[in-house]
């Protein structure tokens, strides 16, 4: 059901502007500690700036290949370097992994510093923020994979822990059917309903 993503000659963040990634889904589904499903749609109609990479991002893209091989390494697994995947029947939807072991299962980079700690449950679980396991369901549904191992790396102990989150097939339909309703609408020039957060966002909405 899924096919390695071509970006056909434009950049992963040009993609991105007119597509569903991974990074999209927790706001659609209102589960995103960052963003709304009103700013992803203003965001990508063009209407509203995206906030820049901030320098944790940029850390931890940086990190991403060095800690995938200290990965690989303490658990003694090969794990490859991250693809790119489309959804078979609506291109629009795709998603990009970290990693993979092998073809069931993926593996997903984050970092961690002491304002996330709480977010996280104990190793070995899958108790991870709700916003990546929204994220990683993704991936899988998007990549066919069964299981993803997530990777955690601590910024301050620069220690690395890890988490193992089976797949959800009703959580992943659930998920996909948003983001196709979303893209639908927003073609039509329908905006998600605002929600508590969205104050900032009323003036796009009606500029006069």
């Amino acid at each position: 059901m899924s096919a390695q993503l071509l970006y056909e000659g434009v950049s992963r963040h040009e993609w991105g502007k007119s597509n569903i990634g991974g990074s999209d889904i927790a706001p659609i589904v209102g589960k995103s500690n960052f963003k709304t499903a009103l700013d992803l749609y203003l965001e990508k109609t063009g209407q509203k700036e995206p906030d820049p990479p901030t320098r944790k991002m940029e850390v931890g893209t940086i990190m991403e290949p060095h800690i995938r091989r200290w990965a690989s390494e303490d658990l003694g697994l090969p794990i490859a370097d991250g693809q790119a995947y489309r959804d078979a029947e609506y291109p629009y939807l795709g998603g990009n992994t970290d990693g993979s072991i092998d073809a069931d299962t993926m593996v997903e980079i984050k970092t961690m510093d002491f304002m996330t700690r709480d977010k996280w449950g104990e190793p070995g679980t899958d108790e991870i923020p709700i916003d990546y396991y929204i994220q990683v369901t993704w991936y899988m549904g998007i990549g066919g994979f069964n299981r993803c191992l997530m990777v955690r790396y601590d910024t301050g102990s620069k220690e690395l822990e890890y988490y193992w989150i089976d797949f959800q097939a009703d959580l992943y339909a659930e998920c996909r059917r948003s983001a196709i309703r979303f893209m639908e609408n927003m073609r039509k020039g329908i905006a998600p309903d605002p929600t508590g957060r969205d104050g900032d966002n009323i003036v796009y909405l009606f500029p006069k």
